[in-house]
């Protein structure tokens, strides 16, 4: 009796719960559908909100409180929503640049997630793989190496001859090599390297040798000229994989991810059995070789006729050229036979026959695919809206971009820009004794005139600028150019392709004088300035246009 008791007592609790969760699911459902604001014949409900702040950047919404983000995410909802009805209303949609843009967005999707699915998601790669392929690129081992440096390949070459005669190639570096620095050491650069971290002109030839091996003349620059050397491996050590893990990985991912797509490929070709038709061919070649305003365009003579027969059906000449011209071909691309072959082939066969097993796949119903391609062409909607009706009415006169210029000058203000010298070397026994000769004085311009292999540094006695705008050049040694302070010698810093040492000489930031430059970009600075008011201008006419109510006492119950 006790029992049945408790099991009562349990279901009845076990009920209660799932009561309760329902009644909340129900009441959270109609919360949601709470219609919050009306835009012309649109409504715009809870749900819609939610949504709609889920697709903006935290950042990007303003407001102390949140109630004031709230609001104004809503303010932005509806200038999305009057816009829409405007552009709805004016087909914007219809236009065939449009058209093209939203069609290739949606293929590209759809393929990409095609491609994910039989693709991507089936790559395995085992340990096996990864040490497999870290051993045949040769990542572990470190090498030591010497170097000689040498005018041209005829000098090259004879020294070779000279060293695989049996005459010994420290004794050779020390009389021959113009990179004084490691010539003195007998071409020693110094140091193991591994082989991501050696110069791929120089690793690609030495880490296929064993010690004693010897590379064929390799060009490299010197000195900002071009000049030859030959290296020689003197010892290596042992490397673990975790030294060049990532770099592997991606690697062999992507030698697998291109052997199932060429699997993939050939096993649709099997079943689809396309075959390309040369008298369509022809017909594409000659109408684009006649050079009309439109080379997209085809009669319906033409239009129907296969360029390519498949197993279910085939892909017409008109539809591939209207496929060409969303993919922006060039007239000329049609009119080179070799071109055109490999585009059809190469591209559009590929294409069709995974577009193909997507639908079948029903991967076209994705939900998530389709809100993707709906908020592209919202997008698109927006931006021609915006063209059509605001910016393509905007100019800039020389007087406004002057009394711009003028106004904000921190607009028209340089980056920060530090001037170094740097010397750059390989070898860190070098590195080390030149940064004692530039610490004690030693004039830095000189030294990096003679030593450095930084390309076309040599020319300017090693001073580099570094700014904002030269970062991806330099982003091994940015950092400490810009925080360190002016007169200050930094390094040895190991670097990419050596150890580099470097003195801040300058540090400035400084007006752009008023010239063609500056008055093209304030000019620019005018239109957009003018493009955001006249934005702002234009939705407050739709507002009017369309009508907008807001009902705050229903939204202020959701807060």
């Amino acid at each position: 009796m006790i029992t049945f008791i408790i099991i009562a007592i349990a279901v009845a609790s076990c009920s209660s719960s799932t009561d309760n969760t329902a009644n909340t699911d129900l009441s959270q459902k109609k919360n949601n559908e709470l219609i919050i604001a009306q835009v012309g014949s649109k409504s715009i409900d809870l749900q819609s909100l939610k949504s709609f702040s889920a697709s903006i950047p935290t950042g990007m919404i303003e407001g102390n409180t949140e109630r004031e983000k709230t609001l104004q995410v809503l303010r932005s909802l509806i200038d999305k929503e009057v816009l829409l009805l405007e552009a709805n209303s004016l087909s914007l949609d219809s236009d065939t640049a449009f058209q093209d843009e939203l069609t290739v967005f949606h293929r590209n999707r759809l393929l990409e997630l095609y491609t994910k699915l039989v693709i991507v998601d089936q790559v395995f790669i085992s340990d096996a793989d990864l040490d497999a392929h870290y051993r045949a690129t040769d990542r572990h081992r470190a090498l030591r190496y010497n170097g000689i440096m040498l005018e041209n390949k005829a000098e090259a070459e004879k020294l070779l001859q000279k060293i695989l005669a049996g005459e010994d190639f420290m004794e050779l570096a020390k009389g021959h090599s113009l990179h004084r620095e490691s010539g003195d050491q007998g071409g020693d650069v110094g140091g193991y390297h591994l082989k991501d971290s050696v110069h791929p002109a120089i690793a690609d030839q030495l880490f296929k040798l064993s010690v004693g091996g010897t590379t064929e003349p390799i060009s490299l620059m010197f000195k900002g000229k071009p000049h030859h050397a030959v290296f020689q491996v003197s010892d290596e050590m042992p490397v673990a994989l975790s030294a060049s893990e990532r770099k592997v990985q991606e690697e062999v991912f992507g030698i697998k991810r291109a052997e199932r797509y060429t699997i993939l490929l050939d096993s649709l070709k099997n079943v689809y059995k396309p075959v390309i038709q040369d008298a369509a061919v022809d017909w594409i070649v000659e109408n684009a070789a006649k050079e009309r305003d439109d080379p997209f365009a085809v009669t319906s003579q033409w239009g129907d006729e296969p360029l390519c027969i498949l197993q279910n059906g085939s892909i017409t000449i008109e539809l591939f050229l209207k496929t060409a011209r969303q993919m922006h071909t060039g007239q000329h691309e049609l009119a080179d036979r070799e071109r055109l072959q490999y585009l059809i082939s190469e591209i559009v066969i590929p294409a069709n026959l995974f577009e193909t097993e997507a639908r079948l796949l029903s991967l076209h119903e994705d939900e998530n695919l389709i809100s993707r391609v709906e908020m592209k062409r919202e997008d698109l909607l927006l931006n021609a809206l915006r063209e059509k009706f605001v910016d393509s009415n905007i100019t800039a006169s020389d007087e406004e971009a002057k009394n711009f210029y003028t106004a904000n000058p921190v607009k028209f203000t340089s980056p920060l820009t530090t001037e170094i010298a740097e010397v750059l070397v390989q070898s860190d026994t070098l590195a080390q004794r030149l940064f004692e000769e530039i610490s004690n004085d030693a004039k830095i311009d000189s030294i990096a005139k003679l030593h450095t292999i930084r390309e076309g540094a040599a020319h300017h006695d090693g001073k580099l600028s570094i700014s904002n705008y030269t970062k991806a050049y330099y982003k091994d040694i940015f950092d400490p150019a810009q925080n360190n302070q002016v007169g200050k010698v930094v390094g040895p810093m190991k670097v990419p392709l050596g150890y580099s040492i470097f003195k801040v000489l300058d540090r400035k930031q400084e007006i752009v004088p008023y010239n063609a430059s500056t008055i093209r970009r304030a000019k620019a600075y005018v239109r957009i300035d003018k493009s955001r008011r006249g934005y702002v201008s234009f939705v407050q006419t739709l507002r009017k246009k369309y009508g907008v109510e807001v009902y705050g006492d229903r939204l202020e119950t959701t807060l």
